[in-house]
């Protein structure tokens, strides 16, 4: 899944570098620039995975305000990426 979600961006991101300046506007970030930070982030995910899957990944979601300190948060960590890169995508 987390593949599907890397090649959607980068086809995203692919479209943008077609577009003229005068297109893009002001963007934050030139899609160049866009592309390898999603391809850094696809290596690290691709990390996480794997210690997920080893049984050597523990995540603790720190406290705030408006949210406990959760540990042992590994499912809810994958489900709000996948939900974040859904919701910036459409």
């Amino acid at each position: 899944m987390f593949d599907h979600h890397v090649w959607a961006t980068i086809s995203l991101i692919g479209a943008l570098e077609e577009l003229s300046a005068e297109q893009l506007g002001h963007p934050p970030r030139p899609p160049a620039a866009l592309r390898t930070e999603i391809q850094g982030n696809a290596a690290r995910w691709g990390q996480a995975l794997e210690r997920l899957e080893a049984g050597t990944l523990d995540t603790t979601i720190e406290a705030r305000d408006d949210y406990p300190r959760t540990e042992h948060a590994e499912g809810l960590l994958l489900v709000q990426a996948v939900h974040h890169r859904n919701d910036h995508r459409t």
